[in-house]
């Protein structure tokens, strides 16, 4: 068997002026996926425009432990380009996956397993 650990952040841990996304972007009147939400959220100072990191990295405490990969969604440094980049992986609850989003997750977790495979870093004796 192949366990894979699979771990992403989502627009719904990004805070803008200390305000959680979603929250942030209904108080401005701000749709998911806008070209002006995009706007407005571009002209914030990146200082304001943080992840939140409550998340704990036991995944690969874990995953070492039981022998499993680890797939994560890239998270670029700066949040706003986070968002720019994979926003369109999520619903407008900015925290579940678009049809899309799945798509692109089964995509690179079989990239993953194949690799994984191919150089027989999960095959037993």
């Amino acid at each position: 068997a192949i366990i894979v650990i699979v771990t992403f952040w989502s627009p719904s841990s990004i805070k803008v002026d200390d305000v959680f996304m979603l929250p942030w972007a209904v108080k401005k009147g701000l749709a998911h996926g806008t070209s002006e939400l995009y706007k407005t959220l571009d002209k914030q100072p990146s200082e304001s425009v943080k992840y939140w990191d409550g998340y704990s990295d036991d995944r690969y405490t874990i995953a070492k432990e039981v022998g499993a990969l680890v797939y994560e969604l890239p998270r670029p440094d700066d949040a706003k380009e986070g968002m720019t980049k994979f926003g369109r992986l999520f619903v407008n609850d900015y925290h579940h996956l678009s049809p899309e989003g799945h798509i692109h997750i089964t995509n690179n977790i079989q990239e993953l397993v194949q690799k994984a495979i191919l150089s027989h870093n999960v095959l037993g004796p």
